[in-house]
């Protein structure tokens, strides 16, 4: 048996998953925990395609999805994010 390389990507969506992202990478090593309800600051992902946020919000993790899968070379991880904006003052 074979060693696989491992492949990790995160896709990041506003509102809902059933629209295209609005960000996506590619790494070889795990991305960071990301939880429901922490902050989400876009900073300088210059090359997303972000909403624009009204004065006083910012994005919140709404949603997340793991995908795994693998083919004969790969073993993949998906990391889905669904942000929503809220009011900089709302408890989550």
């Amino acid at each position: 048996m074979s060693i696989r390389k491992n492949e990790y990507q995160i896709e990041v969506f506003e509102e809902t998953f059933e629209n295209d992202p609005v960000w996506t990478a590619e790494a070889q090593a795990p991305f960071q925990a990301l939880h429901v309800g922490e902050r989400f600051n876009p900073g300088a992902l210059a090359s997303g395609s972000w909403g624009s946020l009204a004065d006083g919000q910012e994005f919140r993790i709404k949603d997340i999805d793991h995908i795994f899968y693998e083919n004969t070379e790969t073993v993949g991880h998906k990391l889905m994010v669904k942000l929503t904006a809220v009011d900089r003052t709302q408890e989550f």
